[in-house]
């Protein structure tokens, strides 16, 4: 940590940029909510054990209806949730162009590792010294060590949203986030 690498200054690549854009009001083809809501029925991807887990109003917040609001919601919606890595998508491409890594030029790099069996072994480009740390509760962490990508990454210096702006109008509200539901 006190050889910390950063990326490398530089003028952003004008290919590398994001490009966003609406070809459509998503908002339009949104399905409409029923003004009765139905029970909750368990499905493939939304069985009960995985909503107990996800605990929707743990402390009794929400009202009933709301609550059931809630899961019929999460139901319609249910292709957007990832509950494991197979599950999660892409930003389809006609929103949001792919996301293209800047790098100065450089010649790609092998650092040696922790020697891999051969049957599990794959040829790369590029590859990095990882390392494991002991977590609180005893399992492990991987850690990458990505000093060297650093080095010739290109740094986006885009400046991040203002916080306060982006977190205002959710105040008095609960909010559920990606982090919370994955």
């Amino acid at each position: 940590v006190d050889k910390k690498v950063k990326p490398v200054a530089g003028t952003m690549p004008e290919e590398a940029r994001v490009i966003r854009q609406f070809p459509e009001d998503p908002l339009a083809s949104l399905p409409p909510l029923s003004p009765i809501v139905p029970d909750f029925v368990p499905t493939a991807k939304l069985t009960a054990e995985r909503m107990e887990k996800i605990n929707i109003n743990p402390d009794g917040y929400l009202w009933p209806e709301e609550e059931r609001l809630f899961l019929h919601i999460l139901q319609v919606n249910e292709k957007s949730i990832a509950f494991q890595d197979s599950d999660r998508g892409t930003l389809r491409d006609d929103y949001f162009s792919p996301y293209i890594m800047p790098v100065v030029p450089h010649a790609a790099w092998k650092e040696p590792n922790i020697p891999i069996a051969p049957g599990i072994k794959e040829k790369s480009s590029y590859r990095s010294r990882w390392f494991c740390v002991l977590k609180k509760n005893g399992d492990l962490r991987i850690v990458h060590d990505l000093q060297p990508l650093n080095r010739v990454s290109i740094r986006d210096a885009g400046a991040p949203p203002i916080m306060d702006d982006f977190v205002e109008p959710f105040a008095g509200y609960r909010c559920y986030t990606v982090f919370d539901l994955y």
